[in-house]
C-alpha cells in the first residue's frame, strides 16, 4: 500500500489528535506549531492522504529519547504501518545523535501483545518492571472482606488532610527539606488543586498529634479517582497501618454516593516491594485490572 509519512502542521493536527493519548496532545499541538524541539512527530497518510497513523517521542535529555505513542488506524493494522513509523522514527534520531530509545506500556492490557512483537522485531532489550497498575470498580471492590471489618489503628488516629492547617503543610516541607524522611514521588503536596477533599486522609500519632503519613488521592476525571500517594514514616511502615488507611478511604467514597465515580486506579513504584507484594496479595481479587508497567529500551 502506498504510504507517504508527513511532519506534522497546524492545518492537519486536528486530524491526528486523537491518535494519542489526552495527555499527549499539548506535545502534539508543539510538534505541530514548531515549539518545542524536543517532540518528534511523524504521522502516516495513504493514498487518498487520509490519515492513518501516528508515532511520537520526546527527548528527555542525555541523549535519551521516550517513544510516548504509536498508533495504527484500526482498518489499517497488520500492514507494516508501525514497523515504518518505528523506523523511520530510529533513523531521525540517530541523525540527531540520539542515543537510546525507551518506551513505556503495560503488560496484560489489551495492546500489549501487538507492542510487544514490534518491540521484539526492532531488538529491544527485555523488559523491567518499574510500577505496577491496578484499576478497581464499585463493584469489585464492595466485595472486598477487609472493608467490612472494623478499622483498628493501635495508637492511630485518621482524619481528613483538607483539614491538615497551613503551618502543619509548612512544617512537613520544613522537615523534609532538612532531613528527607519520604519519598520525593509520595509527597502530599502534589497537583494540590486536584485533591479530593473526601478520602484523602492524614494518619497521626495518638496524644502527639504528630503527622506521620497520609492517604493522598486525586480526582483524574469525572467517573475516575486515583489513589496517588499511601505514605507511612519508617519506623511505623511495620504497624499494619496500610490496609486501614485504604478500607477508611475507600469507605469514605461509598459512603459518599457519587453516581457518577465508577473506578479506582493506583500505581505503586517498583521501589516499594511491601506496597507491591500488598497488592499481590491482598488487593488483586478484589481489582478489576492488576497490569505490570514496563520499560523496553535499545541502543540507536
Amino acid at each position: 500500500m502506498p504510504l507517504k509519512l508527513i511532519s506534522l502542521n497546524p492545518t492537519n493536527l486536528n486530524a491526528y489528535a486523537l491518535m494519542t493519548y489526552p495527555r499527549y496532545r499539548l506535545f502534539l499541538r508543539s510538534a505541530a506549531d514548531k515549539t518545542d524541539p524536543t517532540i518528534l512527530a511523524i504521522g502516516a497518510q495513504n493514498s487518498s492522504e487520509e490519515p492513518i497513523g501516528l508515532v511520537l517521542a520526546k527527548t528527555t535529555g542525555n541523549d535519551i529519547v521516550q517513544l510516548l505513542s504509536l498508533f495504527t488506524a484500526k482498518n489499517h493494522r497488520k500492514q507494516g504501518i508501525a514497523k515504518i513509523l518505528l523506523q523511520h522514527l530510529e533513523t531521525e534520531l540517530t541523525d540527531l545523535q540520539c542515543k537510546r530509545i525507551f518506551t513505556v506500556y503495560e503488560r496484560e492490557a489489551d495492546y500489549s501483545e501487538p507492542v510487544e512483537k514490534l518491540l521484539d522485531f526492532f531488538h529491544y532489550e527485555p523488559y523491567r518492571v518499574r510500577s505496577l497498575i491496578g484499576r478497581a470498580d464499585r463493584e469489585a471492590i464492595i466485595k472486598a472482606p477487609w472493608l467490612e471489618n472494623e478499622i483498628s489503628l493501635n495508637g492511630f488516629e485518621l482524619g481528613l488532610w483538607k483539614d491538615v492547617s497551613d503551618f502543619e503543610k509548612q512544617a512537613i516541607k520544613d522537615s523534609q527539606s532538612k532531613n528527607a524522611w519520604y519519598p520525593e514521588i509520595l509527597t502530599p503536596f502534589q497537583e494540590e488543586h486536584s485533591i479530593d477533599p473526601i478520602s484523602s486522609l492524614v494518619l497521626r500519632q495518638n496524644g502527639q498529634k504528630d503527622i506521620v503519613g497520609w492517604f493522598i488521592n486525586h480526582r483524574v476525571m469525572r467517573d475516575a479517582i486515583r489513589f496517588t500517594a499511601m505514605f507511612v514514616r519508617k519506623e511505623f511502615q511495620r504497624s499494619g497501618l496500610g490496609l486501614p488507611m485504604l478500607a477508611e478511604s475507600i469507605q469514605r467514597l461509598l459512603h459518599h454516593q457519587d453516581p457518577h465515580l465508577k473506578i479506582g486506579i493506583f500505581m505503586i513504584q517498583n521501589t516499594n516491594k511491601m506496597m507491591m507484594n500488598f497488592a499481590r496479595k491482598r488487593l488483586a481479587p478484589y481489582l478489576s485490572e492488576l497490569h505490570e508497567s514496563v520499560e523496553r529500551s535499545k541502543l540507536l
